[in-house]
């Protein structure tokens, strides 16, 4: 897609950064031996009540994070225009968004958030390298902030954690 096609679009192009399609941890041979010993017992635990849905979820979940390791993620593109975000080549305008926040913890925490509008669960950007007083003055000219966060996400916080 050519400069002139995104000021066409979306307006023109504020800042933009690659981040990565997800988090990928660095995981110890310990956290693979408790994901084996967990994943085990839950899977005898669903064989002994005869709840093989449990069991398939088990093996899936296990599957997911094993390749999930074994793979790269592909850094995909995270602009802000004038007229909204783009993540990759998903469009989300201003009028989708409800306002936005910023967790800054170095350096583990870096992360913009955006609350979108209806009951759609939030939006987590990784901001990288990004300066986030940059960031944050560009997003106050569309957004407003919500000051009332100041941590991370429950489920952010949870998968940073178990490294899942």
């Amino acid at each position: 897609m050519s400069e002139e096609t995104n000021k066409v679009d979306h307006g023109k192009k504020l800042i933009s950064w690659e981040i990565p399609e997800y988090t990928k941890y660095q995981r110890s041979t310990g956290w693979y031996i408790w994901l084996a010993v967990i994943s085990l017992a839950v899977l005898g635990y669903s064989i002994y009540t005869v709840n093989f849905l449990l069991g398939v979820l088990v093996v899936i979940f296990a599957v997911i994070i094993i390749s999930h390791n074994l793979g790269n993620p592909e850094m995909i593109s995270f602009s802000i225009f004038e007229d909204g975000i783009m993540i990759g080549k998903k469009a989300k305008p201003w009028a989708d968004l409800k306002d936005f926040w910023i967790i800054y913890q170095p350096p583990e925490i870096k992360t913009l958030y955006f609350d979108l509008k209806g009951l759609r669960p939030s939006l987590s950007v990784d901001l990288m390298d990004q300066n986030p007083v940059k960031v944050r003055e560009i997003l106050l000219k569309f957004l407003k902030e919500d000051l009332t966060h100041d941590k991370e996400l429950t489920g952010d916080e949870l998968s940073r954690l178990l490294k899942i």
